[in-house]
């Protein structure tokens, strides 16, 4: 507003040394004042900011110093201790083993102990294959014979009832073949009946035809 004015004055002020030319140029003055005293005080504003800005990054810079001495510090305790702990296993090495052991419900045991254990554990297994193998082919062969003792007997009893159903059947194809041979008998006796009685007849009626005419 104040450089507004100040920039408009020498175009509408009047002559110099006018009373309203005084007046513009008081009040421009003022302006100019005023917005010198904010400046100012703005300025205050920016160098308060700049100094809480350097007093934090001071602030940052020594914790990190504490942060990295605090890096230091804890790596070199673990690094001394993980250097104990290793001088302490080494002293005692093994009564921290059996410790864990028994901790856990285990029990040491030798190299070579343990080598021989694991043989006759294999001894063991390949004995109950073994075992299990013989008495496995043992049961298949008494079951395959059973089997077969079993076939063999239907295949008997198969065989029994098959011959005596043929049997029985070439006896009913007997006794048909009789039946047959019974009924085409008595067939044929029965037409030979049948054409004797009407031979009979034929000649009944013949007889009876001639008396009939001798009598005339």
């Amino acid at each position: 507003m104040a450089e507004t004015k100040g920039a408009e004055s020498p175009k509408s002020a009047p002559k110099k040394g006018t009373a309203a030319s005084e007046v513009i140029i008081g009040a421009a003055a003022a302006e100019i004042k005023k917005s010198i005293t904010a400046l100012g005080a703005a300025m205050g504003k920016v160098e308060d900011l700049a100094n809480k800005a350097e007093e934090a990054q001071a602030i940052i810079a020594q914790r990190e110093d504490k942060i990295k001495e605090l890096d230091t510090e804890f790596s070199e305790k673990r690094r001394q201790k993980t250097v104990e702990l290793e001088v302490e296993l080494k002293a005692n090495e093994r009564k921290v083993v059996d410790g864990i052991l028994d901790r856990q419900g285990l029990v040491a045991v030798d190299k070579a102990d343990y080598s021989k254990l694991e043989a006759d554990a294999d001894k063991v297994n390949r004995d109950i294959k073994s075992e299990v193998s013989s008495a496995v082919a043992a049961a298949t062969g008494a079951m395959k014979k059973e089997h077969d003792n079993a076939t063999a007997l239907l295949n008997s009893q198969n065989e029994t009832k098959e011959a005596k159903a043929k049997a029985e059947l070439e006896t009913l194809q007997s006794k048909n073949e009789f039946l047959v041979q019974q009924v085409d008998m008595w067939k044929n006796a029965l037409d030979a009946e049948r054409a004797a009685g009407v031979q009979r007849a034929q000649a009944a009626s013949i007889g009876a035809v001639n008396i009939n005419g001798a009598g005339k």
